[in-house]
């Protein structure tokens, strides 16, 4: 599962999180790569046919939290191999590096 935030909606410093089925995570930014170390927390449910994960990211390591009306550009994705299944919340018609298609999060 990835999560993508880009806060200021130009892709300057893209926050990328992964989590995969097993609990093993990846993080980076455009600016800092992986020297990123965010510390967030995350939990993966493995079952016989399906897993979930979950995760606790506190807006400070997203750069604080959102003012009133402020907009986030985010997409939340995941990929499935090796049946090559990909599916996201924002569609991004291939790479998930898309940031034009990114869905909008309104803060109020």
């Amino acid at each position: 599962m990835e999560i993508f935030v880009d806060r200021a909606g130009v892709g300057k410093n893209l926050a990328h999180i992964i989590v995969n089925a097993v609990g093993t995570r990846y993080d980076s930014t455009r600016e800092l790569g992986t020297q990123w170390n965010p510390e967030y927390k995350s939990a993966v449910l493995r079952r016989e046919k399906s897993w979930t994960v979950e995760f606790k990211l506190p807006f400070k390591i997203l750069g604080g939290s959102p003012k009133p009306g402020e907009t986030w550009r985010m997409n939340f994705c995941r990929e499935r191999r090796p049946v090559n299944e990909i599916g996201a919340w924002s569609v991004t018609f291939g790479v998930f590096h898309n940031l034009e298609r990114f869905g909008y999060i309104n803060f109020k």
